[in-house]
């Protein structure tokens, strides 16, 4: 409880130290390793970030928030393959993500498949019209694409 209250006031540092006691108490809590993970994003320690979130999906997979985490990660990095097949995975969990589609749509535009990024695109857009003005936001040169597809 203490590393979560840390966590949330950004003490990324001093919360770990309390993730670390819970998971010695008991390694096989899952939500202790997202914590963990968690903490060390915030610390821009992503590599032992990703250990984390991974130790916890061995544990649990059926976690569609931490999948979408480590996918985040992973299109940070440049990693799209990688990010699509966890933003899927995290999709057949849970298809009412926020902006799960948008995602899928980024991953596929970035790994040269513009065919799968429109449909996805567009099944965000019907999902939430915001999920367009993010994609020119973030992404604007996918934005000509949709409207030569309009």
């Amino acid at each position: 409880g203490i590393g979560i209250c840390l966590l949330e006031q950004e003490k990324y540092s001093e919360s770990i130290k309390y993730f670390r006691d819970a998971l010695a108490l008991q390694e096989d809590a899952s939500d202790a390793w997202v914590y963990l993970a968690e903490a060390l994003v915030g610390l821009n320690d992503n590599d032992n970030a990703l250990q984390a979130y991974n130790h916890s999906l061995e544990l649990d997979p059926q976690q569609p928030d931490t999948l979408i985490a480590v996918a985040s990660l992973y299109l940070e990095k440049g990693d799209y393959e990688t990010a699509l097949y966890y933003y899927l995975t995290a999709r057949q969990q849970d298809n009412t993500q926020d902006f799960i589609d948008l995602f899928i749509s980024i991953c596929y535009f970035k790994a040269g498949n513009e065919e799968a990024g429109l449909h996805y695109i567009q099944e965000a857009i019907k999902q939430n019209a915001e999920a367009k003005e993010l994609l020119a936001e973030f992404y604007p040169e996918y934005t000509g694409l949709l409207r030569t597809e309009n």
